[in-house]
């Protein structure tokens, strides 16, 4: 979403309207004493400038605010440039003096959660019930648009909890909790500790009453208890990923939604949770500005969201991941077909998702799959595992052969990304391979057209793959693993052992 400025102003200068009078004042006097001594014309000069740098130093100080966030300048030489996001604004009054009603201004006082900034004020301005009511307003928009609300906590800071959903608070609210209780139902959706620590203390509270032992039912009670805490912690957690599920589905939906999601996460993750300055967030954001529009890095991210959803979707069903084949060989297709539009983002591929910022951002610690590729870039995983075998055990030779040759594709594509990420931008490309990709050629390719060939004859594709077989020794009988190519070849075609019958 494009950034607007919806108000711009600066402090009246009718404030300044009692400095302005006294140097009037000095000025006539001046003046009439300048009639009977001529020297103290020079000193006509001095209220001048000072009623000169009060307006200059006025209108030097300016307040701007924006979809986005309120920016403030001020100085005249050395100026100084400051902003506050507006999701971390928690409160904004209006306050009036006498002489301000009399002169139609207004001072807006604004409490923020941003250490150093904790109390701002745009003084003296025109129209400044509108200014509140637009930054009261635009303050919940901004909020609902980046998903984030407010905690106090313990120790009296902030905690800016992250949601997507608010059906959390709405389903508190329906079953009778008080409006107190929103915020920390919000809390509640990304951390289960205020859930558990209560009901522990009750039990604690129970047990310690007198040393006897336990009764048939405070056993009873105990494991009902128990029951419920574990319902709740497994509610809570098939709401976060849910709410995780949905948001990384829209983030792929494109190259903006995808960096959108990916900045709100960074900042949650590197900044809010660290207790940083949003001023950290905004100088980290411009520093890697050239990162940031680099369609390559957007597109990996999108490839990287989409691999999340998977894995998530394979944790959450372990039983089911079977279904999400189709899926799976989609997203390497997209991936690896696309690989001149994800040049030097191999780092970005390679990545465990259950170690990236959207990972992190959304707490999903507890949702990592056991046994699934952890990153598209694991290609021997994905087809070895999952695309392959239904083909193996279907008999279905053709199919497996072209998914083969899509593999090994795929691996000299991921071997040119890895290439590419590590080959500075400056160096110019050649058409000539590099010694990596030469290597890869020399010794990975026939490697792995020997295990296409070795899985076609056990798979039951015996006479084709024989033949093949005998043809890639021969062809490259100077490789290094050829005699053994030969020996497993050899195992292959030797008779069976004759069976020994034991006599009667």
């Amino acid at each position: 979403m494009e950034e607007t400025t919806m108000w711009k102003g600066s402090r009246s200068q009718i404030t300044n309207g009692g400095v302005y009078v006294l140097c009037l004042l000095v000025l006539i006097g001046v003046i009439v004493g300048g009639t009977y001594i001529s020297l103290v014309w020079l000193a006509a000069a001095l209220p001048l400038l000072w009623a000169a740098w009060v307006w200059i130093s006025t209108a030097a100080e300016s307040f701007e605010l924006t979809t986005e966030r309120l920016r403030m300048k001020r100085g005249v030489f050395n100026q100084v440039f400051d902003e506050v996001e507006l999701y971390r604004v928690k409160d904004v009054s209006l306050a009036r003096s006498v002489f301000e009603r009399m002169l139609g201004l207004g001072t807006v006082t604004i409490e923020t959660s941003d250490r150093g900034q904790e109390r701002l004020l745009i003084p003296s301005v025109r129209k400044s019930d509108e200014l509140r009511e637009h930054l009261r307003t635009q303050v919940e928009i901004v909020r609902d648009r980046k998903r984030v609300r407010e905690v106090d906590t313990a120790d009296g800071h902030i905690e800016h909890s992250w949601v997507t959903s608010f059906s959390a608070v709405r389903n508190h609210q329906a079953v009778g909790d008080s409006p107190c209780h929103t915020s920390s139902a919000v809390h509640d959706f990304f951390t289960m500790r205020p859930l558990i620590s209560p009901a522990f203390l009750i039990l604690v509270g129970m047990l310690r009453v007198d040393a006897a032992p336990l009764s048939s039912a405070d056993l009873e009670e105990l494991r009902e208890r128990l029951d419920q805490i574990t319902e709740s912690a497994s509610s809570q957690l098939d709401r976060r990923f849910k709410v995780a599920l949905d948001d990384f589905r829209a983030g792929i939906q494109s190259d903006e939604a995808a960096m959108e999601l990916y900045l709100k996460c960074v900042e949650k993750v590197k900044f809010t949770d660290k207790q940083k300055k949003s001023q950290d967030f905004r100088d980290w954001k411009r520093s890697h500005e050239e990162q940031h529009k680099n369609p390559h890095f957007r597109q990996a991210l999108r490839h990287q969201l989409n691999w999340l959803c998977l894995s998530l979707r394979a944790s959450i069903r372990p039983d089911d991941q079977q279904k999400l084949i189709p899926e799976m060989s989609k997203a390497m297709k997209d991936l690896f077909g696309n690989s001149l539009e994800l040049k030097g983002q191999f780092e970005i591929l390679a990545q465990d998702v259950s170690s990236s910022v959207f990972f992190t951002a959304y707490e999903l610690g507890d949702m990592k799959p056991k046994e699934w590729p952890n990153s598209p870039i694991m290609i021997a995983a994905v087809y070895d595992k999952y695309l392959m075998p239904p083909l193996r055990r279907a008999r279905a030779y053709q199919d497996l052969r072209n998914l083969w040759d899509e593999r090994i594709k795929m691996e000299l594509v991921k071997e040119s990304l890895k290439e590419n990420q590590e080959k500075p931008s400056g160096i110019a490309r050649s058409d000539k391979p590099t010694p990596k990709i030469a290597e890869f050629q020399e010794s990975t390719l026939p490697e792995l057209l020997w295990s296409k060939h070795k899985d076609l004859f056990t798979a039951g594709d015996e006479k084709v793959a024989a033949l093949e077989m005998l043809k890639h020794i021969e062809v490259n009988i100077s490789n290094v693993k050829a005699k053994e190519w030969a020996e497993e070849f050899k195992t292959l075609i030797a008779p069976p052992a004759p069976k020994t019958t034991l006599p009667p």
